[in-house]
């Protein structure tokens, strides 16, 4: 068996103060991972890959007032070829914004906002030969803040592809997507909104033998506050709409889940809580073979929770949000057995 891995970080932005004007942190670095490879001889290959975006510069103690800095994004692109097993698995995690002042001052600052993260994950081999291609994209957190009038940095979004192909091996391509959280509004400073993600067709994959897609994509968390307002729930969309004139027996799952709203109200404390995020996935296979395998298509989608009221102590005065819709629908052709199933939670 013949093992592979790359690893690549971005750097940390630079932290900033000033007491004599509005000035910013040092954005986080990107984190850039690209590797092709066309093997000829093992018999199983397996390759994992992790890129990190770094977070961004915050904001010292200052009287001047600085801004949090944007984290750094991450970014893997992976291309395997060859003539036997071949399973790839990588992820990307982007950096969290910086966050802003420390402290409370006539001059404050704002969070960063998250990095995003993004990729792709191609791999294909011959004969009866299995093939996997995973992937996990993970958007970076907003940067907190203090200080009324203020705002704390929004989630970045994550998005990916994922695909794997074989001659009549069991094939499977999976992808998760999570949008980041917003940040936390301290002192009167509102919360960030969480990342809405969204992906249509983010899985593909070719053989004449079994074949199982699954996509999951999550919207972010809102960031609570305590007297301020609190950042909306990041929406989530996951679409999947395809055709096989190849495979045998096919499985396929999509799933969509709303990040839950920003909570507010502090111990003894008011603010305004946020809906969390809708939900909507989508699933869609028609298989034109005649192989005589079995469909089974799957949806599922989950509304955010809308934010908590009232403190983490229940003696603050915030009033809890609402929780947000959801819808799913599936739909399944075969010329053998079909089976569809759709479930949506508000």
């Amino acid at each position: 068996m013949l093992y592979l891995s790359q690893s690549v970080t971005g750097g940390g932005g630079g932290s900033v103060g000033s007491n004599i004007g509005i000035l910013n942190g040092g954005a986080g670095g990107n984190a850039v991972s690209n590797f092709t490879y066309a093997d000829t001889q093992a018999s199983s290959l397996q390759y994992n890959d992790h890129s990190v975006g770094e977070t961004g510069g915050g904001a010292l103690y200052t009287w001047g007032g600085a801004n949090g800095a944007s984290g750094g994004n991450a970014t893997t692109n992976v291309n395997l070829t060859g003539t036997g097993i071949l399973r790839s698995s990588i992820q990307m995690n982007a950096g969290a914004g910086g966050g802003g002042p420390q402290e409370i001052h006539p001059f404050n600052g704002n969070g960063g906002n998250g990095g995003i993260a993004s990729g792709s994950n191609i791999v294909s081999t011959v004969g009866a030969n299995l093939a996997t291609a995973d992937i996990t994209s993970v958007g970076g957190g907003g940067g907190y803040t203090n200080g009324a009038g203020m705002s704390a940095g929004n989630g970045g979004t994550a998005t990916g592809f994922a695909s794997a192909s074989s001659g009549s091996g069991a094939v499977s391509a999976t992808l998760r997507a999570v949008g980041g959280s917003g940040g936390h509004g301290n002192y009167g400073a509102n919360g960030g909104s969480g990342a809405d993600v969204s992906v249509t067709n983010g899985v593909s994959g070719s053989t004449t033998g079994t074949l199982t897609l699954q996509q999951s994509i999550q919207g972010g968390d809102g960031g609570p506050a305590d007297t301020g307002i609190g950042g909306f729930g990041g929406k989530a969309v996951s679409i999947l709409n395809q055709t096989s004139s190849r495979a045998g027996t096919v499985s396929t799952q999509s799933t969509a889940m709303g990040g839950n709203g920003g909570g507010s109200g502090g111990t003894l404390m008011t603010g305004t809580s946020q809906a969390g995020g809708t939900a909507n996935a989508t699933n869609s296979f028609t298989l034109t073979g005649t192989g005589g395998g079995n469909l089974s298509v799957s949806s599922s989608a989950t509304g955010g929770a809308g934010g908590f009221g009232g403190g983490f102590f229940s003696d603050g005065f915030g009033n809890g949000a609402a929780g947000a819709t959801a819808s799913a629908t599936s739909f399944a052709s075969n010329v053998g057995y079909a089976y569809a199933s759709a479930a949506a939670h508000g």
